[in-house]
């Protein structure tokens, strides 16, 4: 379990018994197993809920609630930071300590794991009468909220982490997402990708992607290459700001962009008394886009390499006579950077 943190802006215009504002979780046997942030009495409360468990199966619970209220009509912001290497919870209110939390030694022994509760509901602002932007889950232990100060507008916004799936130039066939109790709000999705985190980072938000809407769920049709993603939901809300929008999925369903099986059946042998011909196997993926030969005088130690583009075959020259020439190939569905698979068996040949 590491580091994470939550922070975002809440302007609340009207405040209820209870107000969730964020909710993402499951429920078995009457249980609830999960994160709920939510407004109990005017204070902020984070709640999480057999949220963290053992090998064992035993789970524990952690609650931690701002001793500041709230303030209607005004924006404020709201952090929770969680600090594995002090094992402490801290939650922020307007850039100061409101409340802290430490986990006691029983708690954090033996390195307690967290449920992701992956295709739970989420549940965003039930309740709320007000408007929250810039909510934000992140995988560190700081928190900054200066730079968001001016950003504010009649718009609930969230923002996902980084989803990182594995392989580079995976291809994506589509987003699904539902949402329910939309009144007069109106769903946007925003993307980010990129191959390296780097790319992400230095990405726009864009909202340029096709869509269709199947059996009331908005599915996003786009085919990127990727293997960074990060996504953003905004709601605008009514004036009344009654809206209590519910997600109740999101999914990214993409091929995965593995990389290529080396190349097999290689072979060398000598067209004429200046030239050698290696040839070998097209590779059955359709993904691949190309082949790199190396060769060198000592096995499996290659100084040269040549990227020869899509083929199976090629005539090499100008070699040194009287030498032992060792080759292996590589394909690859990638470049900048190049996606390759493991080198092909070894081959040699003496050049005479």
């Amino acid at each position: 379990m590491g580091s994470f943190s939550f922070d975002f802006f809440i302007y609340p215009c009207l405040l209820n018994k209870q107000n969730i504002i964020f909710q993402k979780g499951i429920y078995l046997n009457d249980k609830f197993y999960g994160i709920r942030v939510d407004i109990i009495n005017n204070r902020i409360r984070f709640n999480f809920e057999n949220f963290f468990y053992y090998e064992d199966g035993h789970t524990f619970s952690i609650n931690i609630m701002s001793d500041m209220k709230l303030r209607i009509n005004e924006w404020q912001h709201i952090g929770l930071v969680y600090n594995r290497a002090k094992n402490k919870f801290s939650l922020f209110m307007n850039g100061e300590i409101d409340s802290e939390k430490v986990l006691s030694s029983e708690q954090v022994s033996g390195l307690p794991h967290f449920h992701r509760a992956d295709g739970s509901d989420l549940v965003l602002f039930e309740g709320l009468k007000g408007y929250v932007d810039n909510f934000r889950i992140l995988r560190t232990a700081q928190i900054d909220y200066k730079d968001y100060l001016n950003s504010f507008d009649q718009v609930m916004e969230i923002t996902s982490p980084l989803i990182d799936l594995k392989y580079i130039n995976c291809n994506i066939s589509r987003i699904r997402y539902k949402i329910r109790n939309i009144e007069e709000g109106i769903p946007e999705i925003l993307i980010k990708s990129g191959n390296t985190r780097n790319d992400l980072l230095k990405h726009e938000w864009s909202n340029d992607i096709p869509y269709e809407t199947v059996n009331d769920e908005l599915i996003m049709k786009t085919v990127p290459s990727l293997r960074f993603l990060q996504w953003k939901l905004r709601i605008s809300r009514n004036m009344s700001a009654s809206a209590n929008p519910i997600l109740h999925f999101f999914s990214v369903e993409y091929k995965e962009n593995k990389n290529p099986l080396a190349p097999a059946h290689v072979t060398v042998e000598r067209v004429n008394k200046d030239s050698i011909q290696l040839k070998w196997d097209y590779n059955f993926e359709d993904s691949v886009l190309g082949y790199i030969i190396y060769w060198g005088t000592k096995s499996g130690e290659y100084e040269n390499k040549l990227d020869i583009g899509f083929k199976n075959s090629y005539i090499m020259d100008s070699l040194n006579e009287g030498e032992n020439y060792y080759f292996s190939i590589k394909a690859y569905n990638h470049k900048e950077p190049y996606q390759l698979s493991g080198f092909s068996k070894e081959i040699w040949i003496f050049y005479k």
